[in-house]
Formats: C-alpha cells, sequence, structure tokens
C-alpha cells in the first residue's frame, strides 16, 4: 500500500487506519524476529505499533523499519544486548516516531531469535513540549503586562502632545486617523494587562471592505517604498458582518505586513472579497442559506514548503531572523474569536495566499 498524509487518511470514507497513536498513546510492542527475518507480534499494540510506523493500513504488512532491523542483526549476530536506546524512526508523510528500544538474543531457544521492545516516546515527547510551551506563555504573560503598564504611561505623554499638535493641523482626516491609532494602541496595552482572561471582541455592525481599506492604509508607505503593485478586487455585496473593527485591524495588518515581507521590488499585493455559502448548516424552516463573507490576501512572493505553511499559526513558530512567532497566532484566533477561519496556501517561488471566512449579515 502507498503511504497517504495522515490527514487524508483520518478524513478518508474507507477506514483506513493510520498511526496517530504515535503522536498521542504511549504504547508498548512486543516482537520476536528470526533469522529469516519473520516477525511474530507477541501483542495487538505491537501489531498497531508496526503498522503506524509503516503509515500503513489494516490490511498493510507488518514489518520492522531499516533503522530498526539493522540493530535487529547487529543483536543476532554478536549476540549483544540493547537496553532503552532512544531510536528516531522515519515515517512516510508524517512527523518522525521517537521510540526507545531493548532488544536481546534468544538463540538458545532458537538459533537467531531476537526478542523486541518498542516503547513509544512521541507522546512522552510532545507533553515535554507542550508543557515548555507553557513555560514560556506564563513569563511572557509577564513580561507583557509590566512592559504594558509602562506603554501606557508613556501613551498619556504621546496623546497629550498628538492633540495639542492636531489641533494646529488642518488635515481633518490625518487627525482622525492619528487619534483613532492612538485610541487602538491604547486598547491594544490594556487588553494585554488583562492577558490572564483575553477580552472577547466588542462586536458591531461593520463594513468589511472599510476595515480592509483603513488596514491597507496603515501599510501604504510599505507598498509605496517597494513599488509593490496593490490591487482590490471588492465583489462581496452586501459586505456588511458584525466585528471589532479594532481587532480585526491589527489581523489584518498582520497579514498584510507577511505578505510584504515576503516580496522583493516589483511585487503584487491582491485583496479580494465575495460572498460564499456557508455551507450545510442551515436550521429547520430557513429560506436563505448562510452566507459567508471570504477575503483572500495574496502575494507574489517566495512562498514557503509544505511543512512551514503547516506550522505557520503555530504560537513562537518563526522563520524570520529576530521573530517572535506571535503575529499569525494571534491572527488566527482573533479570526476564530468572530466566528471565522483562516487558512493558507503556499508554494516556494510562487507566492502564498491567506484565506479568511467570516459570517455575514444579510
Amino acid at each position: 500500500m502507498a503511504s497517504k498524509n495522515l490527514n487524508t487518511l483520518r478524513e478518508s470514507d474507507d477506514g483506513l487506519y493510520v498511526g496517530s497513536l504515535l503522536q498521542d498513546y504511549p504504547l508498548c510492542g512486543v516482537v520476536t524476529v528470526d533469522a529469516q527475518g519473520r516477525l511474530t507480534p507477541a501483542s495487538a499494540e505491537a501489531e498497531e505499533m508496526l503498522r503506524a510506523l509503516a503509515a500503513g493500513g489494516p490490511d498493510a504488512a507488518i514489518m520492522l523499519p531499516e533503522p530498526l532491523l539493522d540493530t535487529v542483526r547487529k543483536v543476532s549476530s554478536t549476540g549483544l544486548m540493547v537496553l532503552e536506546e532512544p531510536c528516531t524512526v522515519p515515517i512516510p508523510g508524517l512527523p518522525p516516531a521517537l521510540l526507545s528500544v531493548t532488544m536481546t538474543s534468544l538463540s538458545g531457544v532458537q538459533p537467531g531469535l531476537v526478542l523486541v521492545v518498542l516503547r513509544n516516546l512521541s507522546a512522552r515527547n510532545r507533553l515535554e513540549q507542550t508543557l515548555l510551551r507553557l513555560d514560556r506563555l506564563a513569563s511572557l504573560g509577564t513580561l507583557s503586562a509590566t512592559m504594558s503598564h509602562e506603554m501606557k504611561n508613556a501613551l498619556v505623554a504621546i496623546k497629550t502632545f498628538a492633540d495639542l499638535l492636531l489641533e494646529k493641523h488642518e488635515d481633518a482626516d490625518l487627525a482622525r486617523l492619528v487619534r483613532r491609532e492612538l485610541g487602538r494602541l491604547d486598547a491594544m496595552l490594556s487588553n494585554i494587562l488583562k492577558y490572564a482572561a483575553p477580552p472577547r471582541p466588542t462586536l458591531s455592525t461593520l463594513g468589511l471592505h472599510e476595515v480592509l481599506d483603513h488596514s491597507l492604509r496603515l501599510v501604504q508607505h510599505r507598498t509605496n517604498d517597494l513599488s509593490i503593485r496593490l490591487r482590490r478586487d471588492y465583489l462581496a455585496a452586501p459586505d456588511v458582518f458584525l466585528g471589532d473593527a479594532s481587532q480585526l485591524d491589527q489581523a489584518f495588518i498582520n497579514l498584510l505586513l507577511n505578505a510584504l515581507e515576503a516580496m522583493s521590488s516589483e511585487g503584487a499585493l491582491s485583496i479580494s472579497t465575495d460572498r460564499v455559502p456557508q455551507g450545510p448548516h442551515s436550521l429547520p424552516g430557513q429560506t436563505q442559506e448562510p452566507q459567508q463573507l471570504r477575503v483572500r490576501i495574496s502575494d507574489t512572493g517566495s512562498g514557503m514548503p509544505p511543512e512551514t505553511a503547516r506550522s505557520a499559526f503555530d504560537l513562537f513558530f518563526t522563520t524570520k531572523k529576530g521573530g517572535t512567532g506571535l503575529g499569525l497566532a494571534i491572527t488566527r484566533g482573533i479570526i476564530e474569536d468572530h466566528g471565522g477561519t483562516i487558512s493558507i496556501e503556499s508554494q516556494p517561488g510562487l507566492g502564498t495566499t491567506f484565506t479568511i471566512l467570516l459570517p455575514a449579515q444579510s
């Protein structure tokens, strides 16, 4: 059987089994291997583990991965024992499995016979990584709260100076923009101070295109500096939905800056909107199918390989020098708090597209 991706197998209708067990459960398998390389699993757990290591289905042949076979041959020929030796086993289309391997020769019972005990360490490793992330999050929360408190104090003086300066400035549109952004900054700092209980968005009726245009204006200088071609295709009509303008600004600006950073000069940035059906979720007696607003933000930048795209929204994951790995994680949180979803499509050398779906109002 050809190897398949874990997500594909999980979503398939034919019930194919694949070893997500290796990531989530501390399985222990016991098998024997004779001089001809034939395996005899001693338990159902051993069969599950071996099929998982091969990323195969329930009818797949049971076999040891090549790294383990090499060790079996050494134990069989030398009679030496391997005790709790860590071993990383590559799995087609999946993250590698981390195992603890114990092997001993049973040549006294049968010439060339080797007893193999495999213990799955992937779940333990994953738990350790999760605990490490939680510890970093706790430290980040304390640091963020301290910095936010000091920055809010400094913001009072900045806002006072800006108000005095803007009173003498004739550009009313600029004055509104500056005051709005100072207010947004103050709100963001207040939210960080309440990090232990992250605030839910304050929803009001918004126009999607107005929100996008505001976010674009805030990064317009970057497009001019890089000579980026900007294209808007606003097809969503109506574009009304419930949202928090300040939080959505933060989300869209993160995506726009990511797109600009991925491009050199002469690139192209495209923002498009439309309305699409929400899917088979209509309520009994509902005469109109629920609609979603779809936003696509595309760039012609360097793109990213599949493994990077899969981890792009993970907290602290970054490929940027000096990056924090917070921007896209925060963006996904904001979109999901609005009842929406965000996904990414990217290929190296062909650019990246972020797709956001938000519940629409009629």
